[in-house]
């Protein structure tokens, strides 16, 4: 079961889903504040040799994933949504 949980950040909201353990952290609102697109932090190389690590580490956790992105559906589900350690990396 997940819970969808908006915290603000200077003004803006920011989505967090928590399940089972699981942070994961809507990417598309943390980048919309500072007018950046989260696709270019995704076409690193560091990044996504980074993903496939956290992947791997991952592969016993069912449910437990580093990257998701949702295209239509619920609008508070759309966008791209990270672990926490990767959102933390994008943050940076």
């Amino acid at each position: 079961m997940s819970e969808i949980t908006k915290f603000e950040y200077e003004g803006h909201n920011i989505s967090f889903e928590f399940s089972d353990g699981n942070k994961m952290i809507n990417a598309t609102e943390m980048a919309k504040p500072f007018g950046k697109m989260v696709s270019g932090f995704l076409r690193l190389k560091a990044t996504q040799d980074y993903i496939v690590l956290l992947e791997s580490r991952y592969q016993d956790q069912p449910g437990r994933e580093a990257l998701r992105v949702v295209k239509g559906g619920e609008p508070e589900l759309q966008g791209t949504w990270m672990d926490e350690k990767l959102a933390l990396k994008f943050a940076a």
